[in-house]
């Protein structure tokens, strides 16, 4: 049971959680506005319960692929963004060696 508690009590899943609870309520509410009664699988044929579950489930999956994509491009990003500051991170050490070595060589003249 310590194990099962452990899963209920995480943070990600509780905030999983509360994401879904507040997409359920805009889903009712958008349910309300647009069907006179709520879901009752009686006043549907099992015919049009599985194409309804069906065109759910397709657009689901074109959500979910969509998100792949996204996720997809913003990891090329962060990549780019990653070889980008280590770059400029060598670039800045090269020019600051360049600065110090060539400090050392310089001969200040008093009288000059």
């Amino acid at each position: 049971m310590d194990k099962l508690k452990r899963q209920l009590e995480h943070p990600f899943y509780k905030e999983s959680d509360q994401f879904r609870e507040g997409i359920k309520m805009a889903t009712l509410k958008k349910a309300a506005e647009k069907y006179p009664e709520p879901f009752n699988q009686s006043n549907w044929t099992i015919k049009q319960l599985a194409e309804h579950a069906m065109a759910e489930n397709y657009d689901q999956q074109n959500y979910i692929f969509g998100m792949y994509e996204r996720m997809q491009q913003l990891e090329k990003e962060v990549e780019f963004h990653k070889t980008e500051a280590e770059y400029w991170r060598l670039k800045a050490e090269k020019i600051k060696d360049d600065i110090l070595n060539g400090a050392k060589g310089l001969i200040f003249d008093k009288h000059a």
